[in-house]
């Protein structure tokens, strides 16, 4: 399945099932598939503090995500599953935060 690249929210799961990651995009232009890429090829925040931007190990981890068309409503959504699910990186921008 092809990844859209409209913009919405997503989740990244471990091979275990565990949440590792909930996100959003903002204003990549690629929507979806742009930031999920991002995330393959080790580009932010997350692949940094989680796997040391190593691209490899994060093809082991599952991926979901919903279309979100509405700004505010991308953002609330981002907001709910991350205080449902508690992942293990929040998107704090702090660089080794270990689970």
């Amino acid at each position: 399945m092809k990844t859209p690249t409209e913009q919405g929210v997503y989740i990244i799961r471990s091979a275990h099932g565990r949440v590792l990651h909930v996100g959003r995009t903002t204003r990549n232009a690629h929507g979806l598939a742009g930031r999920l890429t991002a995330h393959l090829r080790g580009k932010l925040s997350f692949a940094q503090a989680y796997y040391g931007g190593n691209p490899a190990a994060l093809r082991p981890a599952t991926y979901q995500y919903i279309v979100v068309k509405n700004d505010r409503t991308r953002a609330l959504l981002e907001a709910l599953a991350c205080g449902t699910l508690c992942p293990a990186h929040t998107g704090t921008g702090r660089l080794g935060a270990k689970k």
